[in-house]
């Protein structure tokens, strides 16, 4: 007799075995879903990171493209002061500014942007720094001398490399290029060479920080020149000034320079003013000798009818003639002694005083906590006499000054010692 099961038990059997792969198929299903899943999910993540990681590098090119060529840089000061037994804490020509370079097409030339705003951290009673003023009063158009913030440069140009550079704006001038020797006090200076007229920094006269002006600069092994040309359309003639500059520089650190401006005045004003005429002048030669731990500036100037003063009512214009000195030595790496003087002898007509001068010496020093952090002092002793016959009071300065960014760019500021460069003693 046969031993074999019968057919409905293998038939059982077999659909028993149908039914547990089925419910085995159907068990394995949900894993391999939730595996696939994790499969796609991985690569979603993978594709957001890499667009993450695209954005990102597209952001810190778009900043580092921004970035390329901005330079931001400027100056905080503070300083304590004492004169005719009053004592005052004063800001100082705190500034801050940025240039912008960009490459004009493939050309190898380059188009440059630079604002620079001066910062009055508080109201002085008395302005002992002529570097800080504003525009004061111009011939023209009367202006604040109290704006917290205003405009010190402002300026767009062209560098042509080999070819000299091109600006426009309000910028310094080409007299300042030789002027400028002797403006590096910490606060007295600049009083006698003619750059800073009319209680103002020098603008409207073409002379200083000069407005609406366009220049042109170049060098030539060690010969350097510039040219500029003031148009202010608010002027009746349209030509504020014209000036110029040349300056050679000798290899073992001496400079020699001499520039000259010449502005116009309307008749509608010189008539109203006494002493005024028809042109105001001024040409100023000028010296200096840098060597590895000394500085040595002068300059002469000859003005005429370049600078006013209102007395009584009365405006009078004047010219004169002007001695500026200035010097450094650094004892140490950190430490630096200074000396120099102002002198200028006008010739103005009354009701000024006949003694009305400028004659003054300074000394000072500064220490150096670092590159761009120091802390300075200068006395400056008058014999000076006011436009009203009044004396005017020795000063001494205690201050500080933090800068940042590029103190090339700082005009009208004594020259960072070679810090930390200069390693001896």
């Amino acid at each position: 007799m046969s031993a074999d099961r019968p057919k409905g038990v293998r038939f059982q059997s077999k659909s028993l075995l149908a039914v547990w792969t089925i419910v085995l198929c159907a068990l394995s299903l949900p894993s391999f879903a939730t595996g696939q899943e994790a499969a796609e999910a991985a690569r979603d993540s993978s594709a957001a990171t890499d667009s993450a990681a695209t954005a990102d590098s597209a952001t810190e090119n778009s900043v580092d493209k921004f970035l390329e060529g901005f330079r931001l840089y400027g100056s905080v000061r503070a300083q304590l002061v004492t004169y005719e037994g009053a004592t005052e804490i004063q800001g100082n020509a705190s500034r801050v500014g940025f240039r912008l370079t960009r490459d004009f097409f493939d050309s190898g030339i380059q188009v440059f942007g630079q604002v620079e705003f001066g910062i009055r951290l508080m109201q002085n009673f008395t302005n002992f720094n002529v570097s800080q003023n504003q525009s004061g009063f111009g011939r023209l158009e009367p202006g604040s001398r109290e704006d917290a913030v205003y405009t010190r440069l402002g300026i767009v140009g062209f560098d042509f490399g080999g070819y000299g550079i091109l600006q426009a704006g309000k910028q310094w001038s080409t007299y300042y290029d030789v002027a400028g020797y002797t403006d590096n006090f910490f606060v007295f200076g600049g009083s006698a060479s003619g750059t800073y007229t009319l209680q103002s920094d020098g603008g409207s006269t073409g002379t200083g920080r000069t407005d609406k002006t366009l220049s042109y600069r170049n060098r030539l092994g060690g010969f350097g020149f510039g040219a500029q040309a003031q148009l202010e359309a608010n002027k009746l003639t349209g030509l504020g000034s014209v000036g110029g500059s040349a300056q050679y520089q000798f290899p073992f650190g001496l400079t020699l320079g001499v520039a000259g401006n010449l502005s116009d005045i309307p008749e509608a004003v010189s008539e109203n003013i006494r002493g005024a005429e028809d042109e105001g002048s001024a040409i100023v030669f000028g010296a200096r000798l840098e060597r590895h731990r000394f500085f040595l500036a002068a300059n002469y100037s000859i003005q005429d009818s370049h600078d006013a003063a209102t007395v009584d009512s009365i405006t009078v214009a004047y010219g004169g003639q002007g001695v500026e000195a200035f010097g450094y030595y650094e004892i140490s790496r950190r430490f630096r002694i200074s000396g120099g003087l102002n002198y200028f002898d006008p010739d103005a007509l009354e009701p000024i005083y006949p003694d009305f001068r400028t004659r003054n010496g300074v000394l000072g020093g500064a220490y150096y906590l670092n590159s761009q952090t120091l802390v300075y002092a200068e006395w400056k002793i008058e014999d000076s006499v006011g436009v009203r016959g009044q004396r005017l009071p020795n000063v001494f300065a205690l201050g500080i000054r933090l800068d940042f960014g590029l103190p090339e760019m700082q005009r009208n500021d004594a020259p960072p010692l070679r810090f930390p460069e200069t390693t001896s003693e």
